[in-house]
C-alpha cells in the first residue's frame, strides 16, 4: 500500500495520554482513511481489466473527491453519482473540483439514491455505467474494510489501548475493530443521529464481510462504543457553537472537519468520562477538511 506519511499530536490538553493520528498532505484522498478505502478496490478493479470507476456521494462528497483525485492517477476514467437531481444547477466547491479532476457527474434524485443498496438501483447503474467497476458509497465494502485495517501499525497496538474514530457508513469503525486486541475498545462517534442498537447494526454489517458467525460478530462488538450525533442534529447539521469552536480550534493550530470529526473531537473534549480521560487514547483523524468550504452555507 501506497506510504502516505503520518503524524502523531499530542492531545493532552484534553486527555493525559491522548493522542492524534493523521495522514499528511495536500490532497483529499492521502489525507485521512479515503485512500485505505480506496487501495484494494483500485487493485481489484486494474486486475479485473476495468479502466472506468463509478461511485456515489453527496455534494460535499470526501469519497467522490478523494475517487476523482487519485482515480486518474492510477489510470481510470471516473463517474460520480450525486444525491439530489438539483445539484448540477449549483455545484459546490467540492463538485467543481470534482469535474475539475476530470470526474463525470450525474445528479439523481433521493428517491433513486436512497435505492442504491437494492438490486434495482445496481441494473440502473450497469445500464448507465456498462464498462465501469462499482465502487459503494464511501467505499463501504470488503475490500474497503481490509484497507481500513492498514490504517493501525502495531506500534499503535503496543501503546495505546482505546482508538477514537469519527463513523458514516462504519466500515472503518469495523477495520479497526478486526485489527485491534481483545484488550482494545474502539470508540466510534457516528455522524448520524439515529439509535445505539441501528449504528451497532451498521458496524455488524460490515464485520459480516468477514465473519458470519453472529455469536463472534458479538465479541467483536462487545469492544465497540457507540456515540451517536443527537447534540448536532444529525448528518451535515451544524450549530453556531460547533462552528465557532472549529473556529478556536484552528487559531490553535488543530483543524477539524465540520461533518465528522469536529463532532467527535467536541465531545470527546468536553463529554469523556475521567476513566477515559486517564486511558492511553489514539484518536483517528479521517481528514475531510475540504468540507470545511460549506460553513458558511446554510443546509437544510
Amino acid at each position: 500500500m501506497l506510504e502516505v506519511q503520518t503524524k502523531y499530536e499530542n492531545l493532552t490538553n484534553v486527555g493525559f495520554s491522548w493522542q492524534c493520528k493523521r495522514w499528511i498532505s495536500d490532497t483529499e484522498w492521502k489525507s485521512g482513511n479515503k485512500w485505505f478505502k480506496l487501495y484494494y478496490n483500485l487493485l481489484d478493479a486494474r486486475q479485473k481489466g476495468f479502466t472506468e470507476l463509478v461511485t456515489l456521494g453527496g455534494p460535499w462528497s470526501n469519497h467522490l473527491l478523494a475517487t476523482s483525485e487519485c482515480g486518474p492517477l492510477e489510470g481510470f476514467k471516473c463517474h460520480g453519482v450525486v444525491r439530489g437531481s438539483w445539484q448540477m444547477e449549483n455545484p459546490t466547491t467540492s463538485m467543481q473540483q470534482m469535474m475539475h479532476n476530470g470526474m463525470s457527474l450525474r445528479a439523481v434524485d433521493t428517491e433513486l439514491y436512497d435505492l442504491r443498496g437494492s438490486e434495482d438501483f445496481k441494473v440502473w447503474l450497469h445500464d448507465h455505467y456498462p464498462n465501469a467497476y462499482y465502487i459503494p458509497e464511501g467505499g463501504a465494502n470488503y475490500l474497503g474494510l481490509m484497507g481500513c485495517m492498514e490504517m493501525l501499525s502495531s506500534d499503535d497496538l503496543t501503546h495505546f489501548t482505546d482508538f477514537a474514530v469519527a463513523g458514516g457508513t462504519g466500515t472503518t469503525a469495523a477495520g479497526l475493530l478486526l485489527k485491534t486486541n481483545s484488550n482494545h475498545k474502539v470508540h466510534v462517534f457516528f455522524a448520524l443521529k439515529a439509535d445505539h442498537s441501528e449504528l451497532k447494526e451498521m458496524v455488524r454489517g460490515q464485520l459480516r464481510w468477514v465473519i458470519q458467525e453472529r455469536d463472534i460478530q458479538e465479541e467483536y462488538l462487545d469492544r465497540l462504543v457507540i456515540y451517536s450525533d443527537k447534540r448536532w442534529g444529525g448528518y451535515g447539521k451544524i450549530k453556531d457553537e460547533l462552528v465557532h469552536w472549529i473556529q478556536s480550534e484552528m487559531e490553535q493550530g488543530r483543524k477539524w472537519d465540520r461533518v465528522y470529526t469536529a463532532k467527535m473531537m467536541y465531545a470527546l473534549q468536553h463529554e469523556a468520562s475521567e476513566a477515559l480521560k486517564q486511558a492511553k487514547l489514539l484518536m483517528i483523524h479521517t481528514g475531510g477538511l475540504q468540507g470545511n468550504a460549506s460553513l458558511s452555507l446554510t443546509h437544510p
